[in-house]
């Protein structure tokens, strides 16, 4: 038995499983008063157990057990293989066991393990299908629908993506119609597709032409001493000089011509748990053309007794602003060496004459693209307070008197201010050649390069699922490099 990808035969032997037999499910009836019977309700399928009866042994049988404790106890539903059904998997956590005997002197302990199935399928290998054409078959052999996930690459800039499935079929009234499941929407001739998002200034931190040294006035407190060098694809700070509070190295460009709707994006890496008493900040503000401050976004570590990273996206400048995040992730050390996505914006709202502004803070699994830790803020309304146009951006890495600053490698490694353009006659691109676009129906999200955006969900959209048997699966538009479906056939 593997159990979370780990072997147990070292630990015990199987007696007996119970729990991988027929279906059960939970059948619900609508009774009316009067009426012979009731009428059909719906089919639930609930959880179900496994129950292992095992016996363990061991020269050290209380060292076996505590061995086998550690490996069981795990925190979430995990995979689980028998050895007469190698290529299945089921996914549970153990619940209980109960025992039923042990010889000490014998070495060995009899207990039957349970594990609750809140998941009640059980799945076959991963399968792939890479490349397919815009109109493809799937075989789903299993005996449930399955979920997949696709995955298309745009060629081109395009304003919509969907995928349909000809076999997965929605009942609306008397008709029946192909689910399908669209981000963006197409556009027709009298419409015209636009670039909302038009960048205005980018850097990968490969040099730092343009860039000049920033004043104190510039940031929140505190003086500006210390270098900003680039290093490893990165801004980072080469050294921090001296003062009794915050201080450090700070830089400031400035873009072509203010802007008024803005988004600022930036990479960024804040490392902070090589030492415990490391203190430091890592900012990024923008700047009208006097100096103002009109928006900052920042990553801090304010504790010199123990690691724990907090964000601050803010819209006005130190004296008069408004937090629209402030704080720790749901788990106070969640931001702890912290490698991903920070991204602020603000559009002029000519209705109802105020700025909406959105804020998001998300780590990056670099090996996936995908975005997780988040914070989002998508429509926090200023009343029209802070609408000086951005002219300028400042980047700043401090720490606090003697403290041992965040650790050499934090920094910046890119930043892009866009403008954001209004065209309400128009369609937005949602991605360009290039980008990925994955559709994931088990989790019912949508990612595009790793970041979530139900947002652009289509309100028509259902997620597709592979009905047993055949499925014409049918991509729109054309405009797609690749295209791929992975899935797990999935039985009862």
């Amino acid at each position: 038995m593997f159990f979370n990808g780990i072997d147990l035969s070292p630990y015990f032997r199987i007696k007996d499983i119970r729990g991988r037999g027929l279906i059960q499910r939970y059948v619900n009836g609508i009774p009316v008063a009067g009426m012979e019977g009731e009428h059909f309700g719906s089919i639930n399928t609930p959880q179900k157990y496994l129950e292992i009866d095992v016996r363990i042994t061991g020269e050290d049988l209380r060292k076996t057990i505590d061995e086998l404790n550690s490996i069981l106890a795990t925190n979430a539903p995990v995979p689980i293989i028998f050895p007469d059904e190698p290529e299945m998997t089921y996914w549970g956590i153990v619940e209980t066991s109960s025992e039923s005997g042990e010889k000490f002197h014998l070495k060995w302990h009899d207990t039957t393990i349970i594990i609750r199935r809140s998941d009640p399928f059980k799945y076959g290998p991963e399968r792939t299908r890479n490349p397919i054409s815009d109109t493809t078959t799937i075989s789903n052999r299993g005996t449930a629908e399955a979920d997949p996930i696709i995955e298309v690459e745009a060629k081109e800039s395009i304003t919509y993506a969907m995928v349909q499935n000809q076999n997965d079929l929605i009942q609306l009234g008397e008709e029946t119609y192909p689910k399908y499941t669209m981000v963006g929407r197409p556009y027709d001739v009298e419409e015209k597709p636009f670039e909302k998002y038009q960048r205005v200034y980018y850097s990968n931190a490969s040099d730092l032409v343009g860039w000049t040294t920033a004043s104190n006035s510039d940031i929140d407190g505190g003086i500006v001493t210390g270098n900003i060098v680039t290093r490893g694809g990165r801004f980072v700070a080469d050294s921090y000089g001296e003062g009794s509070n915050w201080h450090g190295p700070a830089i400031k460009t400035s873009i072509e011509r203010p802007i008024r709707d803005f988004r600022l994006s930036a990479f960024v890496g804040f490392l902070n748990e090589s030492e415990a008493n490391m203190v430091g900040r890592l900012e990024i503000y923008l700047l009208d053309i006097n100096g103002n401050a009109i928006a900052k976004m920042a990553l801090k570590d304010t504790s010199a007794a123990r690691a724990a990273v907090f964000a601050e996206m803010r819209a006005g400048d130190r004296n008069n602003n408004d937090m629209i995040i402030s704080g720790f992730p749901t788990r106070e050390t969640g931001w702890n060496n912290f490698s991903g996505q920070l991204r602020i914006s603000r559009e002029w709202d000519d209705r109802m004459e105020e700025n909406v502004w959105s804020a998001y803070v998300a780590l990056v699994d670099t090996s996936t693209g995908r975005h997780h830790g988040r914070r989002i803020v998508s429509e926090w309304r200023d009343g029209g307070r802070y609408t000086n146009n951005v002219a300028q951006i400042v980047i700043h890495m401090g720490t606090v008197g003697t403290h041992n600053p965040i650790h050499a490698n934090s920094g910046v490694s890119s930043v892009i201010l866009q403008e954001i353009v209004q065209e309400p006659e128009g369609v937005p691109y949602i991605a360009h050649a290039g980008d990925i676009i994955t559709f994931d129906s088990k989790k019912e999200d949508v990612f595009i390069n790793g970041e979530p955006r139900n947002d652009l969900l289509d309100f028509g959209s259902d997620f597709i699922q592979l009905a047993k048997g055949e499925n014409l699966l049918v991509f729109h538009p054309s405009s797609f490099r690749s295209r791929s479906v992975k899935y797990r056939e999935k039985f009862r």
